[in-house]
């Protein structure tokens, strides 16, 4: 099951940025005393280096401020994670945004990840290109029941953009693979993905 949090740490590239926090007035976020003497303003309009203690009162965003939002997924991303949550029972719009960002883990968009993490680390170094398209195709086309998606998510799930896609490792190299979707001209049938080499020797497919 999901666990509701209230507070988060944020931090970038190991180092604590800050702290997020569920406040009665609104989503609260503080640099760290340490960010505040050698780091830098992750959005230097809405949150400038200082000691205050920053609320978003606002709605949009779902109370974050945008720079947080822009960790959490969307497009396949958003889809794949509603799809996999309510498979445990879980309605994920009604999670609270922090309990949101706490699910990423480290394949969210953008350099900031939060902790708690509730999220599984993938092994990205075994997996079925053609079963993977397959699973794919059917949460998009709600084709068929998907008994499992948590290898979907945790391949890349959790990043955005409207394409499915998976982030795996080829010989020690990080890829990432796209699948195709619903923009894409209908195709006969699934490509057959392990016989098609990385264009240009550019680690994407």
């Amino acid at each position: 099951m999901v666990g509701e949090v209230t507070k988060s740490i944020v931090k970038y590239n190991g180092r604590t940025v800050g702290y997020l926090a569920m406040t009665n007035e609104g989503i609260a976020f503080q640099y760290s005393d340490e960010w505040q003497r050698n780091g830098f303003s992750i959005s230097p309009f809405s949150l400038p280096i200082s000691d205050k203690i920053y609320i978003n009162r606002k709605y949009n965003f779902e109370g974050l401020y945008g720079v947080f939002h822009d960790s959490l997924p969307d497009g396949w991303g958003e889809l794949l994670v509603k799809r996999m949550l309510a498979q445990k029972g879980v309605n994920y719009d009604r999670l609270n945004p922090l309990t949101k960002l706490s699910l990423i883990g480290e394949n969210g968009l953008g350099g900031l990840n939060y902790e708690p993490t509730q999220a599984t680390e993938a092994d990205d170094s075994h997996f079925d290109l053609e079963e993977l398209a397959e699973e794919a195709n059917a949460v998009l086309n709600d084709s068929k029941p998907i008994d499992e998606l948590d290898s979907l998510f945790l391949l890349g799930g959790s990043s955005g953009g409207a394409r499915p896609k998976a982030h795996i490792k080829v010989d020690g190299e990080d890829w990432i693979v796209k699948f195709p979707c619903r923009i894409d001209h209908r195709m006969p049938g699934l490509p057959n993905l392990r016989q098609m080499p990385p264009p240009n020797g550019a680690n994407s497919m």
